[in-house]
């Protein structure tokens, strides 16, 4: 009896064991097959970083609206940090680009980030409350409307600290194209 269930214990976990491998090898299809889909989908100048997506650079200074579309048209949205990893991430990006001609302020990039209202609570493209988005790592004396603009957009300076910034101003920024939240690739 005890040899008949340690044996059918085995079968169960063997069982169990292969279900998750297939779905393992089904989660690799499926992120393989969207890094397929964003390939060919035309947007090019993304670079894939490994546990994230694909992310660009674009040095062509914009609006914060028009950041916003034209990220939306690549099939990805305006970059939101939610994490340290990812900020060193945004890091490496930005220390490829010293000088961007055109922009309104040189040294900062917009960000997928804008205040709520006129509530000061600042939110992600995502719908997600900045204090729970994994990174709020605003710059010293930040976010403060300086000299009374509304500045109702979010941006990232060169150490990728956050800052509020007219949505206005036409600066550089970054697009992602990310993998499914529930998928981490490493």
């Amino acid at each position: 009896m005890a040899a008949e269930l340690s044996r059918s214990n085995h079968q169960a976990g063997v069982c169990v064991y292969l279900q998750m491998k297939v779905l393992l090898l089904l989660a690799v299809v499926l992120v393989s097959a969207q890094a397929a889909t964003v390939l060919s989908s035309g947007s090019t100048g993304y670079e894939y970083f490994p546990g994230f997506g694909f992310y660009k650079f674009y040095s062509q200074p914009q609006t914060w609206s028009e950041a916003v579309q034209t990220c939306l048209e690549d099939g990805g949205q305006l970059g939101v940090i939610s994490s340290d990893e990812e900020a060193q991430l945004y890091s490496t990006l930005l220390a490829r680009h010293t000088r961007i001609s055109g922009a309104s302020s040189q040294g900062y990039f917009y960000v997928g980030l804008t205040e709520f209202h006129d509530s000061r609570d600042f939110l992600t493209l995502d719908g997600v409350p900045l204090a729970e988005s994994g990174y709020s790592k605003w710059a010293a004396g930040e976010p403060n409307n300086a000299n009374g603009v509304a500045e109702k957009c979010g941006s990232m300076n060169r150490k990728v600290e956050l800052n509020d910034i007219p949505c206005s101003d036409e600066l550089a920024f970054i697009c992602e194209l990310k993998y499914p939240s529930t998928t981490r690739i490493h």
